[in-house]
């Protein structure tokens, strides 16, 4: 079952306006900051070259996935505009949180070469929902 709201994804049209407002103005932290590769992009988003993924908080829990993409998203596509991306879900178990949608609820599971998955569905509108546990 859906426990909490983990984090929202998103795509910053300038990073440094991002930080300026959320970091500075209203006191988010960055606690992570890593790199996520071409193959990882391309399955996910439909984005070549890869991005930069930046974790943010506040008062400790984490609020804020940036991606910036590496290469210009393409404009015709409805999901890879600026501003939010996804939102992340957390749940009791990822697998039967999954197993107990219905089969009309489209599902992406991606194992990652650190050994984890990445799991997203789809909502009415196109949405990705990301679904961890």
């Amino acid at each position: 079952h859906l426990q909490r709201l983990e984090h929202v994804g998103w795509v910053p049209n300038d990073r440094a306006k991002f930080e300026s407002f959320w970091c500075d103005v209203l006191g988010l932290t960055i606690t992570k900051e890593g790199q996520i590769t071409d193959e990882l992009t391309r399955y996910l988003f439909g984005v070549a070259g890869g991005a930069t993924v930046v974790r943010y908080a506040l008062d400790g829990q984490d609020a804020f996935e940036l991606h910036v993409f590496h290469s210009p998203l393409p404009s015709d596509r409805k999901y890879q505009r600026s501003g939010i991306n996804h939102i992340c879900l957390h749940v009791a178990n990822k697998a039967a949180f999954l197993a107990g949608l219905p089969p009309e609820v489209h599902q992406r599971v991606y194992p990652n070469p650190g050994g984890w998955t990445n799991a997203f569905i789809k909502d009415f509108e196109s949405n990705w929902i990301e679904i961890r546990d």
